[in-house]
């Protein structure tokens, strides 16, 4: 009876004890759009704590969207810096830094991450719009 009972618990034990599948942390292709009528220059962006996954953009135009940039791992949310001229200053927009330590990465996806506006403190406002599931080869 013991050794019935034994066995009925590890069998119960291995039919439960499935490894749980994981999506991959990435590669994830990202562009920037620029919707907010002024011109971007100096852009950083940066989409997890890897050193490789930072990035520098020269410029990104008003109503213009960057080509797909490749990222080790990224996040729902970004680092984003950029100077935006207003009159014959410079302001510097920025969403400051992001702790990506609880955040669900992306996985295997082209993303983009359109700036829509920005406020008078210089933060601004990302939309994420997923596209579509990169196909590894």
């Amino acid at each position: 009876m013991k050794k019935s009972f034994v066995f009925l618990v590890f069998l119960v034990l291995a039919i439960s004890c499935k490894e749980t599948e994981f999506s991959p942390e990435g590669p994830t292709d990202v562009r920037i759009r620029n919707s907010t009528g002024k011109d971007f220059s100096n852009v950083i962006i940066k989409t997890s704590d890897y050193e490789e996954d930072e990035t520098t953009i020269a410029l990104i135009p008003v109503n213009s969207t960057t080509e797909y940039m490749r990222f080790k791992k990224a996040f729902p949310k970004l680092q984003f810096k950029a100077d935006i001229q207003l009159g014959s200053t410079t302001q510097t927009i920025s969403t400051g830094t992001v702790d990506f330590t609880y955040l669900h990465y992306l996985s295997t996806q082209r993303v983009t991450f359109d700036v829509v506006s920005y406020s008078a403190s210089g933060i601004p406002d990302l939309l994420l719009i997923p596209e579509e599931e990169l196909v590894l080869k």
